[in-house]
């Protein structure tokens, strides 16, 4: 090798540039030449395949070095891969620290990126950066999962660098694209930006003009002294956005209609930005939940710098509430909300309505804090069965799959609280005029209760008696009156103690007896218990329960056994009793009865009625065979009968029940 020739090979397995970029494989650096001439190459294999290569040469008498990059491929897994169309030349003169390079043109054959008028000075280097068409639907997979942009970008900028300062000149622009976040959607027209910054100022100015007249931003801003002082000053202007777009957004409603409005002006700096002016929404809701709707609502935030100034009113289902406050942004969000309303509407879900007075605080704080009192003079309950998405799972229940394990399971069990960065004290109150109309009972509901939570735990407590007074019920063809009910919350909200007696109603009975259930315990750990006057057995109780009378009147074989099977059949086709009712009402018959009469191969389904105290009149249905039965009861006598029955064969029997112990 000559004096002053270089003939070097370098070869690596694995180069890495960063952590998230993948590392590439099989790199050879190839460097031959004299100072005045030489050349290099630049290459590595494998999926992330790179090429550079380059020559140039030095005139040691005239001190200007040359050089021309003709091949550059960069391949990367965080971008496309990107080549130069054009050669590239370099000249610098080391005397006057001078130099220049062609136009650089970058392609990653969707879009062309040209840097041109490169120069070199001393202490400074400039250049005009053009991006042209630019289709951002291409930056998918660099942002977010819930996360999607389109349109045409374009972008001209002039940039220097004198010292350590940069200049900039540049300009923006977006055109025909959509912009989506998670659920929401803003198709645009256009969207410009534009920047200029020295040493002594930054100016920046941001319009976006959303399609279909869904919106206007302006935003205009100047950071004077932004590498010291660094003083914020500027106008922003928000016309008429449309609420619409945030439909989407949650699956709390409907539809939601309305504009958003912004005018201020910008002070301060930009570690501590303040805003002074007016942020107005007015609109409409329809919830996604059946607690009715939103008329209107009028919401106006006046801001004086790092504090704001809320009022606001909002019309439910017809009926005003006032919304009121002070905000607070200086170093966080803190501030105070005050609800106020009179009679409002309530649509308790699919489950009734109710007025309600609302007089509540939430303050914003590092916690969240909830005071206040609700009264609901008036509501109804009213349902006639409960979903079984209502009912709740017993409280040890977990679910589990393949993928579970001990911590995802203690995760989901912690997860069932509400957050500890929450304090709750409301009083809630019942009036007189508040009814419960559900599953054959009907009601008042009276009572109080004090809901609680502490910072400190996760549990809901509550404090206070709810009960029910001149309770009637009508189940299984029967009525029943309730005694007492109440439920008396000391602990936790959702396991009140239960306290209730039901008694069937004495005009529904035969004989002077007294027969009903009793329930007591915590809602989640109930005893349920039947009782009787004078004392029989759960059985017989169990008769005048569901039938009104005793069992003696329930067989005709005077066998208990297949009673109590009738009487458990009886339960569980209890539930249609109610359209039955009604369907029987037409024809003038109340207490119509849906239970079953049988043993073995014999079982019926039996539809009964009584025509009065003495007269019975059923129709049977077999279940395992296809004979139907019809049977006309008359007492002649306690314990004596005249039954005439027409089947497979027509009969009238005579019958007399009693038990023998």
């Amino acid at each position: 090798m000559a004096a002053g020739t270089v003939n070097l090979s370098v070869i690596s397995n694995t180069i890495r540039l960063a952590k998230d970029i993948k590392a590439y494989k099989k790199c050879s650096l190839d460097v031959e030449g004299t100072l005045e001439k030489h050349s290099l190459t630049l290459s590595c294999g494998s999926d992330s395949g790179s090429y550079l290569s380059a020559n140039g040469g030095y005139n040691k008498k005239s001190k200007v070095y040359f050089g021309t990059v003709s091949n550059l491929i960069v391949v990367s897994n965080v971008i496309d891969p990107i080549s130069i169309a054009d050669p590239v030349e370099l000249t610098y003169n080391n005397a006057t620290h001078k130099g220049s390079v062609s136009t650089i043109k970058l392609t990653d054959g969707n879009a062309n990126l040209d840097i041109s008028e490169i120069k070199i000075a001393p202490n400074s280097v400039s250049a005009i950066v053009d991006l042209n068409k630019f289709q951002l639907k291409l930056l998918k997979k660099y942002l977010p999962k819930d996360s999607f942009v389109s349109g045409l970008l374009s972008l001209h900028s002039e940039i220097s660098v004198n010292g350590k300062v940069p200049l900039i000149n540049a300009k923006v622009k977006a055109q025909d694209g959509v912009v989506v976040y998670k659920s929401s959607i803003f198709p645009y027209d256009t969207v410009n930006f534009d920047l200029n910054a020295n040493s002594s100022l930054l100016t920046t100015d941001l319009t976006a003009n959303l399609k279909k007249d869904n919106g206007l931003l302006s935003v205009h801003a100047d950071v004077a002294d932004p590498y010291n002082k660094k003083n914020l000053s500027g106008k922003v202007k928000l016309k008429e956005l449309s609420l619409d777009l945030f439909t989407a957004s949650t699956n709390s409603l409907n539809s939601l209609k309305g504009k958003a409005n912004i005018e201020g002006s910008l002070d301060g700096t930009l570690a501590k930005p303040l805003f002074f002016g007016k942020v107005s929404v007015k609109g409409s809701a329809n919830p996604s939940y059946n607690v009715g709707t939103v008329d209107d609502f009028d919401i106006t935030v006046n801001a004086n710098g790092s504090t704001g100034i809320l009022d606001g009113d909002l019309s439910l289902n017809g009926s005003k509430a006032s919304l009121n406050g002070n905000l607070n942004w200086e170093n966080e969000a803190l501030g105070q909300l005050n609800v106020d309303a009179d009679n409002l509407p309530i649509f308790l879900l699919s489950y009734g309505e109710a007025q309600a007075n609302v007089h509540t605080k939430v303050t914003l704080d590092k916690i969240l804090k909830v005071t206040g009192n609700v009264e609901i003079p008036k509501g109804l309950i009213k349902f006639k069965s409960i979903e079984n998405s209502a009912i709740a799972p017993s409280k040890d229940e977990i679910f589990v799959d393949d993928e579970s394990n001990l911590k995802s399971v203690i995760t989901k069990l912690n997860e069932n609280g509400i957050n500890n960065d929450m304090s709750i004290d409301v009083d809630v109150n019942l009036g007189n005029d508040v009814k419960v109309d559900a599953m054959g009972l009907k009601a008042d509901v009276l009572g109080s209760v004090k809901i609680h939570k502490a910072t400190d735990s996760n549990t809901v407590r509550g404090s206070g008696l709810v009960y029910l007074e001149h309770g009637r019920a009508e189940l299984y063809g029967h009525k029943f009156i309730v005694n007492n009910a109440e439920a008396n919350f000391k602990g936790n909200l959702f396991t009140p103690l239960i306290n209730s007696e039901v008694v069937v109603d004495p005009s529904s009975i035969e004989d002077d007896v007294v027969a009903g259930v009793r329930v007591k315990g915590r809602s989640d750990d109930l005893n349920i218990t039947l009782f009787s006057m004078p004392a029989m057995s759960q059985n017989e109780i169990l008769s005048y329960l569901l039938y009104g009378h005793g069992l003696e009147k329930s067989t005709v074989t005077g066998n208990s056994d297949n009673s109590s099977a009738q009487l458990l059949m009886t339960l569980g086709l209890g539930t249609t009793t109610g359209i039955l009712n009604s369907v029987v009402g037409i024809f003038g018959m109340d207490g119509v009865q849906l239970g079953s009469s049988g043993t073995g191969d014999d079982t019926q389904v039996e539809v009964q009625t009584y025509l009065s105290n003495r007269i019975r009149l059923s129709y049977g249905y077999g279940v395992f065979n296809s004979v139907n039965e019809f049977k006309l009861r008359y007492e002649i006598m306690r314990r004596l009968y005249a039954e005439f029955i027409s089947s497979l064969d027509q009969s009238i029997d005579l019958i007399y029940s009693f038990e023998v112990d």
